[in-house]
């Protein structure tokens, strides 16, 4: 019986293994570069992780909120390799300008949602349905004009993913550099990052690519 359980539990742990079809879809990374208390921005974008939309806002001058999703929509495809992301997060944190049109950000913030995956590689077929949490700390920097904003970010991520009795860990660092181009309220946004490993945990791959293209709106610019 001993070896019928340490048989089977080597066969699971092989289907993880030998899945490529990543566990762990990171979002796009929301840079809103706020400037004063009041402003309201809200974007809607379309990546790597699905349909994104994400909203922040000033709630004094220094201190700032983020809300951001991705949803990929549709129903789950059993017939052929395929990856499904719900993820929603909230953020909160603090946000200074260095001068006229630079601008710093940190913050942190907690995630949640699931991820379905098949893939199928010519000898099994692997399911994943995995209830994902988050953690995450944001440091950002950037300019902001009428015309154009760029920044760099560099997120560091604590991710989870629960399925049944297995629980796994792995964290990440998703550097990013987003450009924004347009009017005074609205702009074209196109975004690049990577998603890197910081600790070794094979039952969890990751999409290591970051991309979005989108538009961003100021709703509220405050005072």
């Amino acid at each position: 019986m001993a070896y019928s359980r340490t048989l089977f539990g080597g066969l699971i742990l092989l289907l993880w293994l030998g899945s490529c079809a990543p566990l762990y879809i990171p979002n796009r990374v929301n840079t809103p570069l706020l400037s004063h208390q009041g402003e309201l921005q809200a974007g809607a974008f379309i990546g790597s992780a699905g349909f994104e939309p994400q909203a922040s806002y000033a709630v004094t001058n220094h201190f700032g909120l983020l809300l951001n999703g991705s949803f990929t929509p549709g129903k789950a495809d059993t017939t052929k390799d395929y990856s499904r992301n719900n993820f929603i997060e909230l953020g909160l944190g603090y946000y200074r300008r260095l001068g006229e049109r630079t601008r710093f950000e940190l913050f942190t913030g907690y995630g949640f949602g699931n991820m379905y995956a098949r893939y199928n590689n010519g000898y099994f077929t692997d399911y994943r349905d995995a209830a994902m949490q988050r953690v995450f700390i944001q440091p950002d920097i950037g300019f902001s004009t009428a015309v154009v904003d760029g920044g760099l970010a560099m997120r560091f991520v604590v991710v989870n993913a629960r399925q049944g009795r297995l629980s796994i860990t792995r964290s990440f660092l998703e550097p990013a550099v987003t450009l924004k181009a347009g009017f005074k309220y609205i702009k074209f946004v196109y975004q690049f990052g990577l998603s890197l490993p910081l600790n070794a945990n094979d039952l969890m791959e990751q999409q290591p690519f970051v991309t979005s293209l989108g538009a961003q709106a100021y709703l509220f610019k405050g005072y």
